[in-house]
């Protein structure tokens, strides 16, 4: 019952380091937007594919991206770019060896049902990665988690671990919803409860998610009241959509982006947001021979022509701008001496029949790749959707994956020592300097063996109505709606 009473109080603690202060939250106020503004209006947002979960340590489509960080809060947040702020941490310190970081919580924060977030919840949420299969669970095999009381914890690691703030920015899941319960089959996964700006309201499959302005965030209740987010597959139904004023935000496609960035009334209506590259093409192959040839890889990637792909051709998964080592290129195009290459190894060599597996959403990339490869004398069958199934041809994979925000959350191929060797020094080095000399290397080794064919990283931009104020689009948290606002003579819903 108390519990209840402050929510009703709408009660916020302030960010910072130090002693927290408790302040009212009042309704016509916001305390992450800086200013007074206006409670009210939704937004209604178009998304291509449904989410995968709303279970952030269970696989992720984009869709699941974008969406969690709107429902769930995490220990710290990582800023564009590259540095930490406390999300539910006030402060942390890091021992002088690098070897443990002590972390208090900010006190009073609370799950959208009314239950206190605490250490518990965090150290749930730990185990849950280490027994799962989340590209984060080396990283937390490689500490333990120390309770100090309700609100502090310490992360012990057994040598230094150069990315493990980052590790710190996963979403925190409620231990007193999902402690007993089998996490793959739970209904949370889809009826989920987070402590974040947003809650969730009402999810109908492959059609409408609607989320509300939590009244319990410790941040302040967003301005915006509700998420709306429409599943629309055809973009050309979704430019329509958004032209007839029945939807607010929407991604563009590349042709969509060329046809109305130039146009006056489109952009008296609209502001254009640009997406940082935040996802990557590339082809990954399978185990066995005849892949094992290197001659076959480099031929396979020297016949595909990188500037036919929307984004900017990549030699390696790791981020742009931070560790990506610009001595090293993508893979030139040469049909020429891709032919060669096949030449050389002979006809009885094997790898001329190929079968190129591809996500659906990836099926003009697959075209592109598929006559490219024919050009050069291999033939290609085209498969829609991920399969291991064996054909007699060479199965190989086409794959959009996220980036990850540190080279230890990238996706490498396994059983390649030195790179192995290459990584454990990079986590163990906590000199950023000498950090992206390592990763240099690495990405010298992924260019030379082709062990992975690199195409392109993908950026993109959304159109968003004029009407509201203040709207972004951070990396790796996707729109910050829980700060923006639309003034009262302009809203809509």
């Amino acid at each position: 019952m108390l519990r209840n009473i402050f929510l009703i109080l709408l009660f916020a603690i302030t960010s910072g380091c130090g002693k927290n202060t408790i302040t009212p939250v009042q309704d016509k106020e916001h305390l992450g937007s800086g200013n007074k503004s206006v409670s009210g209006d939704s937004a209604v947002v178009a998304l291509r594919n449904s989410p995968l979960s709303f279970n952030p340590l269970l696989p992720q489509n984009e869709t699941s991206q974008l969406i969690n960080p709107l429902l769930y809060a995490s220990v710290v947040k990582e800023e564009p770019d590259g540095s930490f702020t406390g999300d539910i941490a006030r402060k942390w310190e890091i021992s002088t060896d690098g070897k443990i970081i002590t972390f208090y919580l900010k006190n009073i924060i609370w799950w959208q049902d009314a239950i206190e977030l605490t250490v518990a919840d965090i150290k749930f949420t730990c185990a849950a990665i280490r027994s799962g299969n989340s590209n984060l669970r080396e990283a937390f095999s490689r500490c333990s988690l120390e309770v100090v009381d309700a609100y502090c914890f310490r992360a012990v690691y057994d040598e230094p671990f150069a990315p493990a703030l980052c590790s710190w920015t996963v979403p925190i899941l409620p231990s007193h919803l999902l402690l007993r319960e089998n996490l793959p089959d739970s209904a949370f996964n889809y009826q989920p409860i987070g402590a974040g700006p947003f809650s969730f309201t009402s999810y109908s499959q492959d059609d409408t998610l609607i989320l509300s302005a939590s009244q319990s965030y410790f941040l302040g209740r967003p301005l915006l009241d509700k998420l709306v987010f429409k599943i629309i597959p055809d973009t050309g139904n979704a430019i329509n959509l958004l032209l007839q004023g029945k939807i607010d935000i929407l991604e563009l496609e590349p042709y969509q982006f060329q046809k109305y960035s130039g146009s006056s009334e489109f952009l008296n209506r609209f502001t254009v947001l640009k997406k940082p590259c935040t996802d990557y093409i590339s082809i990954r192959f399978s185990k066995g021979t005849p892949l094992t040839d290197r001659n076959l890889r480099n031929a396979l990637s020297l016949a595909i022509d990188r500037e036919r792909f929307e984004g900017r051709p990549i030699s390696s998964p790791f981020p742009p701008d931070r560790f990506e080592n610009p001595a090293v290129k993508p893979m030139e195009f040469s049909p020429e001496k891709a032919r060669k290459l096949l030449e050389s190894r002979g006809s009885g060599a094997g790898g001329n029949s190929i079968c190129l597996n591809y996500p659906a959403e990836l099926s003009n990339q697959a075209a592109i790749i598929k006559d490219s490869w024919e050009k050069i004398g291999v033939t290609v069958t085209l498969k829609s959707g991920i399969t291991t199934e064996i054909t007699g041809e060479t199965n190989v994979f086409l794959e959009r994956k996220a980036y990850g925000s540190d080279p230890e959350f990238c996706d490498l191929p396994d059983g390649v020592p030195e790179i192995a060797r290459l990584m454990a020094e990079g986590r163990r080095t906590l000199n950023m300097d000498q950090r992206k000399e390592i990763y240099g290397q690495v990405q010298k080794i992924l260019a030379e063996s082709q062990i992975i064919i690199f195409l392109s990283a993908e950026s993109g931009f959304y159109a968003a109505d004029k009407r509201f104020a203040g709207l972004k689009f951070v990396p790796g948290r996707g729109f910050n709606f829980q700060e923006c606002s639309v003034p009262q003579e302009l809203q809509k819903y």
